[in-house]
């Protein structure tokens, strides 16, 4: 009876080894199959450049913190679970309005050169896709002027 129980016991251990193996390997491909953040600056010199050849790539764009909000209902997407980036800005540049999300509070009041990773915030429908893509920057570096 008592050899039962330890073999029991042992094998309980073997599947236990097994499954917490198979979630370390499971965490260890995740962090392999991240992407680090890009490198090369994609020059923004036109407004289709900001919605279509520079997104997913780093940027880097000077602006001011904006005193009026183009459009106050846009919520960016939440990318706490990537490394709290739960703030949310919005700069006026020579391209338009861009939002920034970033993890550390903005506290620069007038002038500011920001550097990030570019999004589009797009609507759900093509219609409106020409005239509601919001781009974003999740900021990576930031300096006050």
């Amino acid at each position: 009876m008592i050899w039962k129980q330890i073999l029991l016991i042992i094998l309980a251990g073997v599947t236990l080894t097994n499954s917490m193996n198979a979630e370390d390997k499971k965490s260890k491909n995740q962090v392999k199959n991240m992407k680090p953040f890009p490198t090369e600056i994609c020059e923004l010199k036109t407004k289709q450049d900001l919605l279509e050849k520079c997104v997913g790539k780093r940027v880097k764009i000077k602006g001011t913190i904006a005193k009026t909000i183009l459009d106050p209902d846009v919520k960016y997407p939440d990318l706490s679970s990537i490394g709290g980036y739960i703030n949310q800005y919005h700069i006026d540049t020579s391209l338009g309005q861009l939002g920034l999300i970033s993890q550390k509070p903005i506290e620069c009041k007038q002038e500011v050169e920001v550097e990030g990773i570019l999004h589009v915030l797009s609507p759900d429908t093509n219609i409106e896709k020409a005239t509601s893509q919001k781009p974003y920057i999740q900021v990576l570096m930031l300096n006050c002027k």
